[in-house]
């Protein structure tokens, strides 16, 4: 009997963590340029983030967790859409 439970919880957890897994790379995926980009940007005028705004900083933090949304509705294509995204940016590092 023990067997059998074994599979099932396995496949229930699985089920479970990906959406969750889903959203944290879509919020990752988005949210690493946009903090690369904010980052830089304060860095080089030698700012401060009160410089750039509420709003700014409200998009920069709403656009992240939408992103991770749409990875959790879409999964795959919104994943590998923002990866793609990603590998083309040209960040610094």
């Amino acid at each position: 009997m023990a067997s059998q439970e074994k599979p099932d919880t396995i496949q229930s957890e699985q089920t479970l963590s990906r959406p969750l897994q889903n959203f944290v790379t879509g919020f990752l995926l988005s949210g690493l340029p946009i903090f690369v980009y904010l980052s830089l940007s304060v860095d080089m005028t030698y700012g401060s983030l009160a410089a750039v705004g509420i709003a700014k900083l409200t998009i920069a933090a709403i656009v992240p967790v939408f992103c991770g949304l749409l990875a959790v509705a879409f999964k795959n294509r919104v994943i590998s859409f923002l990866s793609s995204l990603l590998e083309s940016a040209n960040l610094p590092f």
